[in-house]
């Protein structure tokens, strides 16, 4: 709840709207801090009292000067505290008669702040109608305070008096009676205090000529604009107004935006203002004051620490904690409570003294701050990990979509003036057809102005993107309401656009925002470098496949299909290779291998391995032999690398093949009739390990149409897999996709022959991470002719 000043415009002191005050100042700027606060409340006497005012809620204010008058019962004001003076400047003010004009009278009879041209301010301690002092103060600048200044002064007033009026005694004839008039020189005023300027503090002394002549001004004329140098008063819209004590000490903790409680430690009873009740959502005419009461309403998990908070205070003298409550409607709401503890002439504890202060809304930004800055090291961390445009895109599909509640994502490049669309995700058929109509009419160019400048749009429903895209042609999709383009920026300047689309109208927040730039700040440099990183890698992809063969030679009575994929990770290409050799008599040797490692290196080997075999095949080896000669070719290479290898001999005219592995995978043997088996074959070690190491070979028949299938392990081996189950997975896909092949047709249903099967089998691993991979699958088709004529065929 706020209060405002009264104003000359007939406001009676009703809260205005939104904390405002008359002269344009808000609650905000009236703030007196928390602990200020706790401090003028918890006073134990007046001179402390005046001396919290001064030295902590007023500091900045007023020089560091201060006196505290309490109003008589016959209307005379009695000096009760001063700060910062010297004592003997008050020697003839210790009692001020009613009709005085000196400041501190003035404004206790009109209830106006009174300023005096020389930098002397009083203040009514005002408590609805009732006055009970007046707060006399030196200021720092001159001139009248106003704006934030006049805020605080007003508010500290009101503590004040509030704290004023608990600590004077009452009776029935004077309510200051219990006060002795205190005596010259016996203040303590000076206490901690530094010396201040012999000044008269406005008042009026015979014959005397100085600062604080004349009479104030009291607020009332229509300008307030002082006269011929004649003493500057505040104008009345400056009056605090209200009409109850509570009414005043709410403003005051309204505009510090707390409430207030007083425990009883003996009694249990908590005296809590207004502000306090509302915090708890307690009707103030029905508060019972009673300590279990506000008890009951914190959260169960907080008050074992609130209780502890509290036996802490009896030792260390202050309170402080933060705690959730729940209201009656199971609202829970965040409070923050400090207080100081009241002991009385004995030294034993008799009150907490403090404010409590609602937290809510500071606790749930902190909440929204901290998941913001960790989806934005999150998303950071995923992009650091996408080596790939598409894995940068599919980074920012999982991440980035669910995070903001988001659809649709569609990311554009911007190449020699025109944009293209790169990646999209999310988009249904028809969504992606008008991805690609926008790419033909160059989207980013309809809000090229401000996507240049750095500037994303938001358009929270399809009025507002038609304001910022008012071409028809552009009309978005069915199922989008909401988008946010984010331009794309590095150092080289606007590099594109992504377009985040929701399927629902928002209203963009300020976190929004906030975290839509930042995730187009960090996806323009990931997208930057992911190019570079494409860019190299089909370079040394490229370069990879030239050391592979280019085709595959016409073999009379065998079917031949090879393939080879890159590794899905990394910048570096490996070392698996295959390669078909023609043998004298006919006979075939296929050769597939797979060098350690994932570099330049591993590719250079791998480059020479093949080269090596091609050569010791021209001079006619038999496979045993060829595979010895692989070996101590690797021997000799300046490296540490290993390498796996098998070779298939295959005789068609003979019907039979010939295998030696060297730590290779077994080959699958698919036959005719659609059984598929592993040939355990025996085998050596894997090359580079010895240069004197031995291979044997395995001989056996091959029927026509049995197919064969050599492969590296890239196309089995997978994370968290085990390796039989997945050769077995294998071997139940050759099946599969022989049966498919075989039932294909050249309508568009997939190739058909060993192709089909290629494709088929290597199919399922283009859509996870994979390793290098190479195959080679042969299939002997029927006997060349001459082979015929021998068997009688």
């Amino acid at each position: 709840m706020s209060a405002a000043s009264g104003a000359p415009d007939g406001n009676t002191g009703a809260p205005r709207p939104d904390d405002a005050r008359p002269d344009g100042t808000s609650a905000q700027d009236a703030a007196v801090p928390a602990d200020t606060v706790v401090r003028l409340l918890g006073s134990p006497d007046l001179h402390t009292l005046l001396s919290a005012a001064v030295e902590t809620g007023l500091a900045g204010i007023t020089d560091g000067c201060g006196a505290l008058y309490v109003l008589r019962g016959d209307g005379r004001l009695r000096l009760v505290a001063i700060v910062g003076f010297e004592e003997d400047l008050f020697e003839p003010y210790h009692l001020i008669p009613a009709d005085s004009e000196l400041p501190a009278p003035v404004a206790v009879r009109e209830r106006i702040p009174v300023y005096i041209s020389d930098g002397y301010f009083a203040l009514p301690l005002l408590l609805g109608e009732r006055c009970v002092g007046a707060l006399f103060l030196w200021m720092r600048t001159p001139g009248p305070p106003a704006g934030s200044d006049l805020a605080v002064l007003e508010a500290v007033a009101a503590l004040c008096a509030h704290r004023t009026a608990e600590l004077l005694p009452e009776g029935p004839d004077d309510p200051v009676t219990g006060l002795p008039v205190p005596e010259p020189k016996q203040h303590e005023g000076l206490e901690g205090g530094k010396p201040g300027p012999r000044r008269d503090p406005g008042g009026e002394e015979p014959d005397s000529g100085g600062p604080g002549r004349g009479e104030p001004d009291r607020g009332t004329s229509g300008d307030g604009e002082p006269g011929n140098g004649a003493p500057r008063g505040i104008p009345a819209e400056h009056t605090i107004r209200s009409h109850s004590r509570a009414a005043v000490l709410e403003m005051a903790m309204s505009f510090s935006g707390i409430g207030s409680f007083d425990w009883d430690l003996d009694t249990g009873r908590v005296t809590g203002d207004d502000s306090l009740c509302h915090l708890f959502d307690i009707d103030p005419d029905t508060y019972d004051e009673r300590f279990e009461t506000l008890f009951a309403a914190i959260h169960p998990e907080d008050r074992a620490a609130f209780l502890k908070a509290v036996d802490e205070s009896l030792t260390t003298g202050s309170y402080r904690n933060a705690h959730r409550i729940v209201l009656p409607d199971g609202t829970v709401r965040r409070l923050g409570t400090e207080g100081r503890l009241v002991r009385d002439a004995q030294g034993r504890p008799r009150k907490i003294i403090g404010v409590a202060r609602d937290r809510t809304a500071e606790h749930e930004y902190e909440t929204r701050r901290q998941e913001r800055n960790e989806f934005v090291i999150d998303v950071t961390r995923g992009y650091a990990a996408a080596l790939s445009t598409r894995e940068v895109l599919d980074t920012t599909a999982e991440t980035v979509l669910p995070a903001l509640g988001a659809r649709d994502l569609a990311v554009y490049v911007v190449r020699y003036g025109r944009t293209r669309l790169i990646g999209a995700r999310g988009y249904s058929d028809e969504g992606l057809e008008w991805l690609r109509s926008t790419d033909d009419l160059e989207l980013a160019r309809l809000s090229r102005t401000r996507l240049e400048k750095g500037e994303p749009v938001f358009a929270g429903n399809l009025d507002e993107f038609r304001t910022a895209f008012p071409e028809r042609s552009l009309e978005p999709p069915p199922g989008q309401h909401a988008w946010a383009i984010l331009p794309l920026s590095t150092a080289d300047g606007l590099t594109g656009g992504c377009v985040i689309s929701f399927d629902a109208p928002r209203t963009f927040t300020t976190d929004d925002r906030m975290v839509c730039t930042a995730v187009a700040g960090i996806l323009a440099q990931s997208l930057a470098r992911s190019r570079l990183f494409d860019a190299r890698r089909a370079q040394m992809t490229e370069l990879q496949r030239m050391m592979l063969p280019q085709r595959i030679p016409d073999l009379p009575g065998l079917e031949v299909a090879a393939r080879y994929l890159p590794g899905s990770e990394g910048m570096e290409v490996g070392g698996d290779w295959y390669d078909v050799l023609p043998l004298p008599g006919g006979r075939v040797a296929l050769v597939i291998g797979d060098v350690q490692g994932h570099s330049a290196q591993a590719a250079a080997v791998m480059g020479q391995l093949r080269t090596a075999m091609r050569a010791h095949a021209e001079e006619g080896h038999p496979p045993a032999e060829l595979m010895s000669r692989g070996n101590r070719t690797l021997c000799a290479l300046d490296t540490d690398l290993l390498a796996t290898c098998c070779l298939v001999e295959v005789d068609p005219g003979a019907g039979c093949f010939r295998t030696v592995r060297a730590g290779h995978p077994y080959v699958l043997m698919l036959d005719p009739d659609g059984g598929v088996r592993e040939l355990d074959d025996p085998g050596g070690l894997p090359w580079g390990y010895d240069s004197d190491d031995r291979y044997p070979v395995t001989e056996r028949a091959l029927p026509p149409g049995t197919t064969l299938l050599l492969y590296t392990d890239g196309l089995v081996e997978q994370h968290g897999r085990d390796y039989t189950e997945a050769v077995a997975d294998l071997s139940r896909r050759l099946v599969r996709a022989s049966g498919e092949a075989d039932r294909a047709d050249a309508g568009g249903r997939g190739r058909r022959g060993l192709e089909g099967i290629a494709d088929r089998l290597v199919a399922p691993v283009l859509s996870r991470q994979h390793d290098d991979i190479a195959v080679l699958l042969v299939r002997r088709t029927a006997p060349p002719p001459e082979a015929a004529a021998a068997d009688g065929v």
